[in-house]
């Protein structure tokens, strides 16, 4: 049985961010926050954070990204006055 290789493209939050056409990394770096990207990090020895664009198994994170920043943006429209706790 051949072992099967894995290969992965892992982009840091900036590259992540302009990737994604993000102007900055706020709204990554308060995802990471929040433990909501935690099944695509990827941590190198040093403790640098790399961001895996499209693990396998997993929806890709562009469209994961999206489906959070929607639900929020609708959210936080209907109860403005939670603005503040989410910045």
């Amino acid at each position: 049985m051949k072992p099967k290789s894995l290969h992965l493209e892992a982009y840091t939050i900036y590259e992540t961010a302009k990737r994604l056409g993000y102007k900055s990394t706020k709204t990554i770096y308060r995802l990471l926050k929040r433990d909501l990207l935690e099944d695509y990090i990827y941590l190198e020895r040093s403790r640098r954070v790399y961001l895996v664009l499209e693990p396998q198994n997993l929806p890709s994170l562009g469209g994961k990204l999206g489906k959070i920043t929607s639900f929020l943006e609708g959210f936080l429209m209907v109860f403005p006055r939670l603005y503040k706790k989410f910045n």
